[in-house]
């Protein structure tokens, strides 16, 4: 289990050098779902997509 330790110990992300995050495409409104739907719009990830902090991997698991 993460500890504060752990936590405490990771690197700040920085624009030079952000935090990479995978994340399924259809949370990112990509129309990719088995269904051809994006399943919604999820504002806590369009939080993260407008972060230059934060670089997301989009991926079709």
């Amino acid at each position: 289990m993460t500890d504060r330790n752990y936590l405490n110990s990771l690197r700040i992300p920085t624009t030079h050098e952000p935090l990479r995050i995978l994340m399924s495409a259809c949370l990112t409104g990509i129309m990719c779902g088995y269904d051809g739907s994006a399943y919604g719009t999820y504002s806590s990830v369009f939080k993260i997509l407008d972060s230059d902090k934060i670089s997301l991997v989009k991926i079709l698991p």
